[in-house]
Order: structure tokens, then sequence, then C-alpha cells
């Protein structure tokens, strides 16, 4: 059987089984690598609201329940304004 369906089978193990330990081992093993290969800064705050923004294809105005004033959503240009690389 493939290692990955070994670690999916492992995705019900309860704690304290050596099913269980098993899939802590892994997900501790896994963790470390993707920080170590994949690690990436946090997004800045403005940035990431306005590709959320792009991605959900919001305006300014419905960010105003969620955000505040109509002058404090304004601070920053509208998603459409901004380019994205597509991912």
């Amino acid at each position: 059987m493939p290692r990955c369906w070994k670690l999916s089978a492992c995705g019900a193990a309860k704690l304290g089984t050596p099913e269980g330990d098993r899939l802590d081992v892994l997900a501790t093993l896994i963790d470390s690598y993707e920080r170590h290969t994949h690690s990436m800064d946090p997004p800045d705050p403005i940035e990431a609201i306005k590709f959320r923004m792009s991605q959900q294809k919001l305006t300014r105005k419905q960010l105003e329940p969620m955000i505040g004033t109509r002058t404090r959503v304004c601070r920053s240009p509208e998603p459409a304004d901004v380019a994205y690389p597509s991912a």
C-alpha cells in the first residue's frame, strides 16, 4: 500500500493508540518539512483584504458593514485597480 494511503488511513486514529502515535509523528514531520522547504512570510493585511475582495468580487461598499465607515474602507484602491497573478 502506498505511504499516502497509510497516512490517510491514520486520519481517524485515536490518541494514545499506535496509529494515533504514528499520525502524530507523521504530522510533526510534515509540518517541519513544510516550514523548512516552503516557508512564507505573512501577507500584508491590506493586500490580503484586497486579494480576498478580488476573489469574491466585493466592492468597498460591501465591506462597510465588516470594516466600518466608508472613509476607512476607501483608504485602499478597488481590487480591480490591483493586478494579481493568477495561481
